[in-house]
């Protein structure tokens, strides 16, 4: 509701009437000011003139844009808000040698530290601006500013209904929430004064408490910052495997406090920290009132949150080498928000595509303008377009800058919203987020499609060898995944003496474009089982190839399954010419399958993407089938999840069609139902409404307990879906097979969804370094370490 907050001529000596102020108003709990940038920029209120809030639509400009703002609608009455650091550290050289990767230390990296101070004034465009304070400035408008000062902003408002938190270290439900707690024996654990129970050990701190025996040990040890560790001598790990019948379930004394505490499952199937959703009564049991108790240490969690918000993730990656800084257009640093390092090394790379900067760079303007403000704040081709103007424009790679970078937190949250795994602040794979990327590409109106650049055809030739008749299919495919046969790979000797494996790219190819055999393969022809043979080509060769290294696979350990990431470097070249593995269709004598008797299974409709995928870990085709149709061709990542969770099924190579009528698994159905005493009919609701992953659905469940769920109407409900936009054609660029190296996105860890990566693009005759917010020039580039290659074909 607006109010009149000025009267007529209240300011002297500015010839203005009550139509300036007409509309103002003060906020609400939901309303959304965007205080934090610009809506068409990435201008902070750390930059020159702020950020302009105005006071009737609570939209947020910085001064460019305000003016362009004022004049189309008038506005002239603004809450200006304005940020700005105070060094509280003595400046480095810039020549400075680094010798020790750590922070804070001698020989390392400068520690950063500095205050940051905020104020906010009111502005009447196009030049008045005097503080909240000022005598000429009405109880009423004060009132109305005030409220856009005590307002949280508008990025805050919509993480919190999406539920995605970029630091936040995301927690699933265990599936011990019904322990077996004994008897107590009138055990009451005391508020402090806590020593682990283990004879010699004497901590006394980071203990935790067995939540089923009532034993109190120390946990393991943990990095809190670089080269800085919790004590801890893991007496609780060993006190859970040495005790003949498992109390998987631990809680951190000194976090207990305000209802919540740090869980730990040391369950092999879970292995991580956890949601207790009985935690209350858990803890009750052994005398403990969460609710009361008072918090005296950071959580797990919290210290993970403190690692990578802390982390300056400024190594120079190549050998310690100081490398030279770069600055201007296209050079633009990505800021890491909270392990976003996926994302920007996926957009630096995608920006060496002129497609892309053609539809969203030189069309951005149009797109914003269609959608309108505020709705292009939740619209993808409207953030994708700020995102890639902003990075090609130059405006935030400035030498000598203290304000260069961006942070994309409104893409990363509208290219990521509603996605199981994209929505959450988790690393995740970079191959798998090219493909979310160009699917959300694919979906837009706006045309030429910048994806017919990337996309090609994969032809798929299967014959049977019983009746040697031959089945033809195409895939549409925008990554090349190529296979690297471990057992073909040498060992060498680098520089330094370090001895790693090496293979060559034309080993790859060869591995992955020649034939692959199905012994146990029936044929629909003869009835007999002589197997069948299986080869790939590429029946288009679009204008960019992206290449993708297979360096992850599964490996049973103690454990269970892990994922292990191959250690193998390889022998590549600038040039790449694959013109050999030209498809070339059906050949003369080639009988071909009968249309109905093709190798899928019952007509089924499985995403064959995903298939290939878990095909190639090393899963049974039968496995692979029943992890796709359990998670409702939502995402590999999802599949092989639920795949890890059933390895001990004693039927997960057995064929069934035991499945519900809404598409639940009815088994998963009823194994949730027991495990977790909630009814049936909801179970199969909440795996409808989360694509059928079963980790997601019981969040869901116990996130939303006071949704009432009609016993009769669940199967009846279907979730709401997103207003289908017009379908641009997809069309498919075709060239000769022969390619140049223009970019590469390599991964430091074990593991996909930990460690680092980094993008190497090339410019001109020079390698650009892009490592979140430092952009360089190589020196050393890794080629043979990529796990992303982009490819330009030649002309």
């Amino acid at each position: 509701m607006s109010v009149d907050v000025l009267g007529p001529h209240p300011i002297e000596g500015i010839d203005v009437d009550a139509a300036v102020y007409a509309g103002c108003r003060g906020t609400t709990e939901d309303s959304k000011v965007y205080k934090d940038e610009c809506m068409l920029c990435f201008h902070s209120p750390f930059h020159a003139g702020g950020i302009l809030i105005c006071l009737k639509t609570f939209m947020g400009f910085c001064t460019r844009h305000a003016a362009e703002y004022s004049q189309k609608t008038g506005a002239r009455i603004f809450v200006k808000r304005q940020m700005w650091r105070l060094p509280t550290e003595v400046e480095e050289p810039n020549n400075k040698v680094i010798t020790k990767l750590a922070v804070g230390v001698d020989g390392g990296f400068k520690e950063s530290a500095s205050e940051v101070q905020e104020k906010y004034t009111l502005f009447v465009y196009p030049e008045t601006e005097m503080e909240l304070g000022d005598r000429r400035v009405s109880n009423a408008l004060k009132d109305v500013c005030d409220s856009v000062v005590a307002n949280s902003g508008a990025f805050r408002l919509s993480m919190l209904e999406d539920k995605c938190n970029p630091w936040e270290v995301q927690r699933r439900v265990t599936k011990f929430a019904s322990i077996e707690q004994l008897a107590n024996n009138g055990k009451i654990i005391p508020e402090s004064g806590w020593i682990c129970d283990e004879e010699g050990c004497g901590l006394t701190e980071n203990l935790w408490l067995n939540l089923s025996d009532g034993t109190i040990y120390c946990g393991r040890q943990q990095m809190v910052s670089e080269n800085t560790f919790t004590v801890g001598n893991g007496h609780m790990r060993t006190h859970y495997e040495v005790t003949d019948k498992k109390y998987p379930l631990v809680v951190k004394l000194g976090t207990i406090g305000n209802g919540d505490a740090d869980v730990y499952s040391y369950d092999a199937s879970e292995d991580d920290a956890v949601e207790d959703p009985n935690l209350f009564e858990h803890l009750a049991h052994w005398g403990i009132d969460a609710l009361s108790a008072k918090k005296t240490e950071k959580s797990t969690r919290e210290m993970e949150l403190d690692l990578n918000r802390d982390w300056e993730w400024e190594r120079c990656q190549e050998n310690g080498v100081l490398l030279e800084s770069v600055y201007g257009p296209g050079l633009t640093p990505m800021i890491n928000i909270g392990s976003s390092c996926y994302i920007n090394s996926t957009i630096q790379t995608l920006l060496q595509i002129p497609e892309i900067s053609e539809r969203y760079g030189k069309r951005c303007v149009e797109i914003f303008e269609k959608h309108g403000l505020p709705n292009s704040q939740e619209d993808f081709d409207a953030q994708m377009g700020k995102l890639v103007v902003a990075l090609l424009s130059g405006d935030y790679s400035k030498e000598g800058s203290e304000l260069n970078g961006i942070k994309p937190y409104q893409f990363r949250r509208i290219a990521g919203r509603n996605h199981p795994e994209f929505s959450t602040g988790k690393q995740q794979d970079v191959e798998e987020y090219l493909r979310h990327l160009f699917t959300k590409m694919d979906e837009s109106e706006y045309s030429p499609n910048p994806v017919d650049a990337v996309r090609f055809k994969i032809e798929r030739r299967f014959e049977d060898v019983a009746s040697s008749q031959i089945r033809y299919s195409d895939k549409e495919e925008f990554i090349l995944s190529l296979c690297m046969p471990e057992d073909m790979a040498s060992e060498v000797k680098d520089e330094s003496g370090v001895v790693r494996k090496q293979i060559p790219l034309s080993v790859c190819l060869e591995s992955t474009f020649s034939d692959s055999t199905i012994d146990d393969f029936k044929s629909p022809v003869t009835g007999e089982v002589k197997g069948a043979r299986e080869r790939i080509r590429m029946k288009t060769f679009p204008k960019y190839l992206f290449v993708q290294m297979k360096k992850f696979g599964f490996v049973r350990n103690a454990n269970g399954i892990d994922l292990k990431k191959l250690d193998i470097e390889v022998v590549i070249d600038e040039k790449l010419d694959i013109e050999s593995v030209r498809g070339t269709g059906i050949a003369a004598g080639e009988t071909l399958l009968p249309e109905d008797q093709a190798d899928t299974a019952s007509g089924e409709e499985l995403n064959k993407e995903i298939m290939d995928m878990l095909l190639a870990m090393g899963f049974s085709d039968v496995a692979c089938r029943k992890a796709v149709r359990a998670t409702n061709n939502s995402t590999a990542q999802a599949a092989s999840d639920w795949l890890m969770q059933h390895l001990d099924d004693p039927d997960l190579n057995t064929e069934d069609q035991k499945t519900a009528s809404d598409g639940s698994d009815a088994q998963q159905v009823q194994e949730l139902s027991q495990m977790f005493g909630i009814p049936a009919y909801k179970v199969r609701y909440a795996l409808k409404m989360n694509s059928n992953v079963a980790d997601n659905a019981i969040n869901w469940l116990f996130s939303n307990l006071d949704v009432e769920i009609p016993e009769e109407g669940a199967k009846d409900e279907e979730p709401a879906q997103p207003e289908k936009k017009t379908e641009v054609p997809k069309n498919f660029d075709d060239g000769r097979g022969a390619y140049s190296l223009v970019g590469m996105i390599s991964h430091m860890g074990a593991n996909t969804h930990s460690g680092h990566y980094v993008a190497h693009i090339k410019r001109g005759d020079k390698w650009i370094l892009f490592n979140d917010e430092k952009v360089n020039v190589s020196q050393n580039t890794p080629f043979g370490l990529g796990y992303i290659y982009l490819y330009k074909r030649d002309e």
